[in-house]
């Protein structure tokens, strides 16, 4: 079963901190299987106040928004580096299992995105 200690949390948090001083972020676990990225507040323009996103999509989805596109995969080759062991199991219907989940949003549902500079 996936999960994801608080010390890797931590990690992550200050990874984003120390490559993005000036931006605000939401890093939080959920049900400690999932690592809940939002980006709060910068100067990057995203065209909306709230999304989540398919990381798996970013470079289709944010093509025609350079700087965005190039923030957001700075994001998951953070988040990359911290976490992505993979656990095989060869008895198991699933198959590769990661060591948490990560969802990334740009604002939240009830906080929106802030555009600093607007």
């Amino acid at each position: 079963m996936p999960l994801i200690s608080a010390a890797t949390t931590k990690q992550v948090k200050q990874a984003l901190k120390k490559e993005f001083p000036t931006v605000k972020f939401s890093v939080v676990t959920r049900h400690s299987t999932e690592l809940r990225i939002a980006v709060m507040q910068s100067s990057i323009n995203f065209g909306t106040d709230y999304e989540q996103l398919t990381h798996f999509n970013i470079e289709k989805n944010w093509k025609n928004n350079e700087k965005a596109k190039n923030f957001l995969l700075k994001i998951i080759e953070i988040v990359n580096a911290v976490k992505m062991q993979v656990t095989v199991s060869e008895n198991s219907d699933y198959g590769s299992i990661p060591n948490y989940y990560f969802n990334l949003h740009i604002g939240k549902w009830d906080k929106p995105y802030q555009l600093l500079g607007a």
